[in-house]
């Protein structure tokens, strides 16, 4: 069956190698982006009848909802929602302005949590009858593992909305969801998003780790190809009982794992404290 992707974020490096991916194994995708000339290259008389690019942005609530009616219009039914529009903030929390900081929550969370009500439904309301859907919300390595120099952007992340949502579905609806969790790719620099602001004067000192990531971010010497991750996105689209998280690359599993073990030895180190709280309640209690 020929499925029906539907993807925000589409000009992004990701976003635009997914399409890439969808084309050429023969499945439809549309593409949701504030400028639809970032795809002009795409748009080419042998795509026409599976590439359907609209304009629309994730902050805007009726524009959400105006691409999916679009979508079933054209197609009758969404199968795939890969909900990746975003943007980057590199700044200590001290050094980041509120301004700043709110239009990147307004696309990273806001946008992508509207996408995601709308998706759930769609797969529930204008797909046939217990077709459902997958939602593949795009979050960061950065969402599970916070780090100097990104705390904001990781505090937006979809990690804990994503995973209540998850829980929140009824098996009817066969509507599976799941947080992608990639690290950072090379990307060419017409397809960047990121916003770096200046440091204040407290956080300047080179060895200090916010400027060490700073650096690492400059140099990005360790990167995921974004094609090569495009194409495991495409397959991992059709395991019948996906994973709630995907951590993708080496490095984010690699951070992940040593995050989950230093969890685990604090634990174990301060269990005790938490024993001993607990007020039980007598039914008389429960009625005064």
């Amino acid at each position: 069956m020929v499925r029906v992707w539907f993807i925000t974020g589409a000009s992004s490096s990701l976003g635009r190698a997914l399409i890439k991916v969808i084309l050429r194994n023969g499945d439809i995708a549309v593409a949701t982006l504030r400028n639809p000339s970032d795809l002009a290259d795409l748009s080419t008389p042998a795509n026409a009848d599976r590439l359907l690019v609209l304009i629309g942005d994730v902050t805007q609530p009726e524009d959400i909802s105006a691409v999916f009616t679009k979508t079933i219009e054209a197609f009758g039914h969404c199968d795939i929602v890969f909900n990746s529009a975003g943007r980057g903030l590199i700044s200590e929390a001290e050094s980041t302005t509120e301004k700043e900081a709110r239009k990147m929550f307004e696309v990273n969370f806001w946008g992508a949590a509207n996408v995601s009500r709308e998706a759930i439904r769609v797969f529930r309301e204008a797909n046939p009858p217990g077709c459902g859907g997958r939602l593949l919300n795009v979050s960061s390595g950065a969402g599970f593992v916070g780090g100097p120099a990104v705390g904001y952007y990781s505090a937006r992340s979809l990690e804990g909305l994503t995973e209540s949502l998850a829980k929140e579905m009824n098996p009817a609806w066969n509507v599976k969801i799941s947080i992608l969790e990639p690290g950072q790719f090379a990307v060419h620099p017409r397809t960047r998003n990121n916003v770096v602001l200046p440091t204040i004067p407290a956080y300047k000192d080179p060895a200090l780790p916010s400027q060490k990531m700073r650096q690492w971010f400059a140099a990005a010497p360790m990167v995921d190809d974004v094609n090569l991750v495009a194409e495991r996105i495409f397959e991992f689209a059709g395991i019948v009982e996906p994973p709630l998280r995907w951590p993708i690359g080496a490095a984010t599993v690699a951070g992940i794992r040593m995050k989950v073990n230093h969890v685990a030895e604090e634990l174990d180190a301060f269990e005790s404290w938490s024993n001993d709280l607990t007020v039980r309640r007598t039914q008389s209690d429960s009625r005064s």
